[in-house]
């Protein structure tokens, strides 16, 4: 099976990763003006496990704002699914639910070694926000979650530790602003970036799709770049070197 992202809305995502299915801030239900949410269909697939989301052996959760989870759903999402270990900043319960309550802490799931830390959600009014980035590691490669976190450069470095980032999952801000753009070279340094926090089309009200894309356009000495904004879309995990 190949390793695969697919996306679901938002930075909600199922990752098909060393023979595992991964879920990251992928049950959120509540509208929100700037951005998109999965629609009832989708969401209920997820939930009683249809349709390519029946072996979800690992359940991710960066934070609780309500455009990445929806604790209410990942109940029912847990209840159906026992064998599926579950990181979350506020719910813990029986060996698979493990809450994220510290600085760093290493989760194994199967054959893929979990780092969670701690990093600074963007935003002065969201700094005491517990927001977590995960770094996943399996079959010798590495994947790079940050959840909300775009200036906490320093807790991005301790989280990496120096490995090398074959593809890392980044909110859009990180590939636009110079700031961003600026730890992405200096401090992840990844072989690929999929890029998401992005509104699907029709929801597009601030014409961020528009920027982003400019914005990947027009950057040199930069890595390779993937948007997620499609319903749906997939895309491969690496890069490919034929």
């Amino acid at each position: 099976m190949e390793d695969t992202v697919r996306l679901i809305a938002n930075a909600g995502v199922l990752i098909r990763f060393s023979g595992m299915g991964i879920l990251v801030d992928a049950l959120h239900t509540q509208p929100t003006k700037k951005f998109s949410t999965l629609d009832y269909a989708l969401l209920r697939k997820i939930v009683t496990g249809r349709e390519g989301f029946s072996d979800i052996g690992l359940m991710l959760v960066t934070h609780d704002h309500i455009d990445h989870n929806d604790n209410a759903v990942l109940l029912q999402f847990i209840e159906r699914h026992q064998e599926t270990v579950v990181l979350t900043p506020s719910l813990s319960g029986g060996e698979k639910i493990q809450r994220l309550g510290q600085k760093r802490q290493s989760f194994q799931a199967s054959n893929i070694h979990v780092e969670a830390a701690r990093l600074t959600h963007t935003g002065e009014k969201y700094k005491e926000v517990e927001n977590y980035g995960f770094l996943l590691e399996a079959g010798g490669k590495t994947l790079l979650f940050l959840g909300d976190s775009m200036d906490d450069a320093e807790g991005i470095r301790q989280l990496i530790g120096g490995r090398h980032i074959d593809a890392a999952f980044l909110n859009f801000p990180l590939v636009t602003l110079a700031r961003g753009k600026r730890i992405v070279r200096e401090v992840i340094r990844p072989d690929k970036v999929f890029v998401f926090h992005l509104p699907f089309v029709q929801d597009d009200r601030e014409g961020y799709l528009k920027a982003t894309m400019r914005s990947v356009e027009r950057e040199k000495d930069f890595p390779p770049c993937t948007l997620l904004y499609e319903e749906n879309q997939v895309e491969e995990l690496w890069m490919n070197v034929d």
